[in-house]
C-alpha cells in the first residue's frame, strides 16, 4: 500500500469525520446569531414607530379636544355676552366688556336695544372701544357714551337721543339717518363721519370736530353749534333754523340752498364757503367772515342782521360801507359800530 503523503491523510480526516457538515452548519449556527439581533432591533423599531404613531394620534386627539373645549368655552362666553347686553339694566351693568367681545368676534351687533326708561340712568358704555361695529337700527337713548370709540361703525338709523357722546370718537362712522335729538356731542371727533338726513335737533355740538363732514339735508334746529369746526362740510339742504353756529369755523363749507334763518353766525368764518341759494333771513351775521363766498347775492346778505359789520369782498358790499380795519373785541361792541352806520 502506497505511503500517504500527509496532505492526504488530512483530508481522509476531514472527510471520514463530516467535518465540512460541521463547519457548514457552524456556519448556518453563526448566520443565525448574526440574524437573530437584527430581527430584535426591527421588532424594536416598529414597536417604537407604532408607540409614535399612538403618540401622535393621542396628541391630535388631545388638540381636538382643547380645541373642542375652547369653542365651547367661547360659545358660552359669548351667549353669556349676549345675555349680559340684552338684558335691560341702567347704570354700570356690566355691558362694555359684552359689547367689546362680541364686536372683537365681528357679531353683528344691529338693531340691539339697550335704551332705558325716562327718569332712568342711562346704560353705562363710558370709554368702550368698540370701532368698525355693526350697530345699525340699534337704541341706545339716553346712554352714556363718553368718549367711547365708534370710528369706522355702522350706525344707520341708530337712536341716540339724550345721549352723552362727549368726547366719542366717531370719526368715519357712518350716521346716516341717525336720530341724535338731545345728544351731547360737545368735543366729539366727527372727521369723514357722513350723517346724511341726520336728526341733531337740539343736540349739543359745542368745539366738536366735524371737518370733511356730510350733514347734507340733516336736521339741526337749535342746534349748539359754537366754536366747531366745519372746515370742508357738506350742509348742502340742512334746516339750521335758530343754530349757534358763534365762532364756529365754516371754511369751504357747502351751504347751498341751507336754512340758517334766524341762526347765530357772529364772528364765524366762512371763507370761501358755497353760499348758493342759502336763507339767512334774521340770521346774526355780526363780523362773520365771508371773504371767497360763492353765490352769495346782496338780496341774501340784507336778510340777514348786523350784515353791514361782515367782512366780505367788494362786489358784496351791497351799498354800504365796510367796517375796515375795526378792531372788534366782543358781538356787542360790533353791534354798537354796525347801529352807528
Amino acid at each position: 500500500m502506497p505511503k500517504q503523503s500527509k496532505l492526504n491523510r488530512c483530508a481522509d480526516i476531514i472527510h471520514d469525520g463530516d467535518i465540512t457538515r460541521i463547519f457548514r452548519a457552524l456556519g448556518s449556527f453563526l448566520l443565525v446569531l448574526a440574524v437573530v439581533p437584527l430581527y430584535f432591533e426591527y421588532e424594536a423599531r416598529e414597536l417604537e414607530r407604532e408607540i409614535a404613531s399612538e403618540e401622535r394620534v393621542q396628541r391630535k386627539l388631545d388638540r381636538q379636544s382643547a380645541i373642542e373645549e375652547s369653542e365651547q368655552r367661547q360659545l358660552y362666553r359669548k351667549v353669556a355676552a349676549w345675555q349680559v347686553l340684552t338684558t335691560r339694566a341702567p347704570g354700570n351693568s356690566g355691558k362694555i366688556d359684552a359689547i367689546e367681545y362680541l364686536n372683537t368676534l365681528g357679531e353683528p351687533l344691529n338693531g340691539i336695544d339697550v335704551s332705558v326708561g325716562d327718569g332712568q340712568v342711562g346704560v353705562w358704555l363710558v370709554g368702550a372701544v368698540i370701532p368698525k361695529a355693526l350697530l345699525s337700527n340699534a337704541n341706545f337713548r339716553g346712554a352714556r357714551l363718553n368718549n367711547v370709540n365708534l370710528s369706522m361703525s355702522d350706525l344707520r338709523s341708530t337712536n341716540f337721543n339724550n345721549a352723552n357722546l362727549s368726547g366719542a370718537i366717531l370719526q368715519s362712522a357712518d350716521l346716516s339717518g341717525a336720530s341724535l335729538t338731545q345728544a351731547n356731542l360737545t368735543r366729539a371727533n366727527l372727521t369723514k363721519a357722513d350723517l346724511w338726513q341726520a336728526n341733531l335737533t337740539n343736540a349739543n355740538l359745542t368745539n366738536t370736530n366735524l371737518t370733511n363732514t356730510n350733514l347734507t339735508m340733516a336736521n339741526l334746529w337749535e342746534t349748539n353749534l359754537k366754536g366747531a369746526n366745519l372746515g370742508v362740510v357738506n350742509l348742502s339742504e340742512a334746516n339750521l333754523w335758530e343754530a349757534n353756529l358763534l365762532g364756529a369755523d365754516l371754511w369751504e363749507a357747502n351751504l347751498r340752498k341751507a336754512n340758517l334763518t334766524m341762526a347765530n353766525l357772529a364772528n364765524a368764518n366762512l371763507t370761501n364757503a358755497d353760499l348758493t341759494m342759502v336763507d339767512l333771513t334774521k340770521a346774526n351775521i355780526t363780523a362773520v367772515n365771508l371773504i371767497g363766498v360763492i353765490g352769495l347775492t346782496c338780496d341774501q346778505l340784507r336778510a340777514a342782521k348786523a350784515w353791514e359789520t361782515a367782512y366780505r369782498d367788494d362786489d358784496l358790499a351791497c351799498g354800504e360801507s365796510f367796517l375796515e380795519h375795526c378792531e372788534i373785541d366782543s358781538v356787542l361792541q360790533c353791534q354798537e359800530l354796525s347801529s352807528m352806520l
